[in-house]
């Protein structure tokens, strides 16, 4: 299928505001498992998918030891009160 300029301006319409990285992965995906050249709606089916995947494996930050969440605790209590004044 050959994409026509006004093809293109519509994909980009539509899919321009998309993260690069994800969006990359999603049309690799799909350009490699359809039949046919994906839609608008199809890329961005599959670019949602490359999200919660990436948000599922994303490091998580560590909890931190006993005095460190006390520390921060007591921050947030003072920051609170002082927020409420």
């Amino acid at each position: 299928m050959e994409l026509t300029p006004e093809r293109a301006a519509v994909y980009w319409d539509q899919l321009g505001s998309l993260r690069d990285d994800a969006f990359r992965r999603a049309c690799t995906l799909a350009v490699s498992s359809e039949p046919r050249f994906p839609t608008v709606a199809r890329l961005r089916e599959v670019y949602h998918d490359v999200l919660r995947q990436q948000a599922m494996t994303a490091p998580r930050l560590p909890a931190g030891t006993r005095p460190e969440r006390e520390k921060i605790a007591r921050l947030m209590h003072k920051l609170k009160a002082q927020l409420r004044r």
